[in-house]
């Protein structure tokens, strides 16, 4: 939730909590609910969406897509620490080719 993209852009986070444990909602929540409160006014935005129970990751990929209204969705995972120019990267790779259908990196 931390990453920032230094052009404009809207950026959207979903989070998608693929685990039956009420303590790790509790704990993304608030952390959701902290950057949500630092980020006001920004174009950055954060979303919560728990799962009670384990569905996998493909599942909890398409749901994050389907919550998405976005042109363009990178999906992160978990285990998963960006380089905090990634979405520079990607915003950047979009303007050479805007044709694309997917990007991988």
């Amino acid at each position: 939730m931390s990453l920032r993209c230094n052009v404009p852009a809207y950026i959207s986070f979903w989070i998608v909590v693929d685990n039956p444990d009420e303590s790790h909602l509790s704990e993304v929540e608030k952390l959701a609910k902290s950057f949500h409160e630092t980020l006001e006014g920004n174009n950055h935005f954060v979303n919560v969406v728990h799962y009670g129970k384990n569905k996998g990751a493909s599942y909890v990929r398409n749901t994050g897509y389907n919550y998405s209204t976005a042109d363009w969705v990178l999906f992160l995972d978990d285990d998963v620490v960006p380089d905090a120019s990634i979405l520079d990267a990607y915003v950047g790779s979009i303007a050479r080719y805007p044709k694309a259908k997917c990007m991988v990196g």
